[in-house]
């Protein structure tokens, strides 16, 4: 990431978006993948 930024490809702002849609991306799927295995698998989780 900062190679890009160092070789003038991406810039700060460009890098920040991408980690940040990356990041909520990843909450999303991190949030509702453990709602639906503490559904399926209830007990575990206890």
């Amino acid at each position: 990431m900062v190679s890009r930024m160092m070789q003038g490809a991406h810039f700060l702002s460009d890098v920040t978006v991408g980690f940040g849609t990356a990041y909520i991306f990843f909450w999303i799927f991190h949030t509702s993948l453990n709602k639906a295995l503490k559904q399926k698998y209830p007990l575990e989780y206890l």
